[in-house]
């Protein structure tokens, strides 16, 4: 006996509406119909698959045999359904986008990696690095971030080099052993800026560029510490101002600033930057017409002053260079004037001063006290030689 099915009317909506089953015996054929089939389930389908349609993912349940899909027509290749669906291989685009909806995310790894698009770019990384490298074989290949227009902003170059450029013009770049900023295409300004524009900014904050060699030297003429500083220090009390700071071995420092009558002065603690306090660097002013005179202006200091003075050979405090001078404290008596309190309460090797804090002079003020004191003596020679030559000597 042989048998084969026929199956009638297939509809996409209901499944299929009618079986017809026919056997064939003993040269005899008998049918019999089974009706309201909505599925059916085999080992094998055979034939091309040619006539095979609009079938959906959704639809397909179970475990599916290889299929070709060369004869696979309009097959709907939704799978919202699968919520695990894998790939045993690479997946093509074929020329096509592959889309994705705002804040949707493409992971990678165990949720380390995210990008997805929420009005910006949003790369996420919890773990590891984020490293942007171009592995071609040619030197000259470059990295390069562009702005809308396809101007460069910023290009990553052989060797490691970075470029920084703006308005299409290259601005800044790394070299070697060192990073430089270069005007050479514009007749203009060439300048390196650094700004704290907070508007809540507090007294003492700073904006600084540090210079420092690491390599510590040695002995008490090295250190990592040693470092030299240039910036701008804000406070709302005494005006602060632009400041040069030196920092020795030892961890102590100086800081160079101009004081409000613009003397040079020197002196310790950011706080001070544009005060008067501090010892004055060089020289002064000696044009006439900044000045107002006190009385007639004489000196009543000369040679009975002088006398008193006591020159001192000494060393300064973690200094090895023999030096000649006076003692502010000793001289303070004699020409005040000469005489200033720098408002520091710190020696040279950073110790607390107790007492009064450090006093230091003005040396150049004890020059009209000396002309005073050659005139003096003048004057008495002057009178002495006049006896000597009135008695014929």
């Amino acid at each position: 006996m042989t048998s084969k099915i026929v199956v009638n009317n297939i509809e996409s909506d209901t499944g299929i509406s009618s079986v017809t089953l026919i056997s064939h015996v003993a040269g005899h054929n008998s049918t019999q119909n089974i009706s309201g089939i909505n599925s059916v389930t085999a080992n094998t389908f055979h034939g091309s698959g040619a006539n095979l349609t609009s079938l959906s993912a959704a639809n397909l349940t179970g475990a599916l045999p290889a299929i070709s899909g060369a004869n696979l027509t309009g097959l709907n290749s939704d799978v919202v359904s699968d919520t695990s669906p894998q790939l045993g291989g690479d997946l093509e685009s074929n020329s096509n986008d592959i889309k994705m909806a705002t804040n949707d995310r493409i992971v990678f790894g165990s949720d380390a990696l995210r990008i997805k698009h929420t009005g910006d770019a949003d790369i996420e990384n919890t773990t590891g690095n984020i490293i942007i490298k171009n592995d071609s074989s040619s030197s000259n290949e470059e990295i390069r971030i562009q702005a809308k227009g396809g101007e460069d902003s910023i290009k990553a170059i052989a060797n490691g080099a970075v470029q920084l450029y703006h308005d299409n013009r290259l601005r800044a770049y790394t070299v070697s052993n060192a990073f430089y900023v270069e005007q050479s295409e514009l007749n203009d300004d060439c300048d390196v800026l650094v700004t704290n524009k907070s508007t809540t900014i507090g007294n003492n904050q700073k904006s600084q560029i540090s210079l420092r060699v690491q390599k510590d030297a040695g002995g008490s003429h090295g250190g990592t510490n040693r470092t030299a500083t240039f910036g701008h220090n804000y406070n709302a009390s005494t005006g602060g101002g632009g400041f040069f700071t030196i920092r020795s071995n030892d961890g102590t420092h100086r800081d160079f600033y101009m004081d409000n009558n613009t003397n040079l002065r020197v002196n310790y603690g950011h706080s001070n930057i544009g005060t008067t306090n501090g010892t004055v660097v060089g020289s002064q002013s000696s044009d006439i017409r900044n000045k107002n005179l006190v009385g007639d202006g004489t000196v009543s200091y000369g040679l009975s002053e002088v006398l008193q003075l006591n020159p001192i050979k000494y060393q300064y405090k973690k200094e090895l260079v023999d030096r000649i001078g006076f003692s502010a404290q000793q001289v303070e008596p004699i020409i005040p004037e000469s005489v200033y309190d720098t408002k520091q309460d710190q020696d040279n090797e950073g110790n607390t001063v107790s007492g009064d804090t450090i006093k230091a002079m003005y040396y150049v003020d004890l020059i009209p006290v000396l002309v005073n004191a050659i005139k003096e003596l003048k004057a008495e020679n002057d009178a002495l030689k006049k006896r000597l030559d009135d008695g014929g000597l």
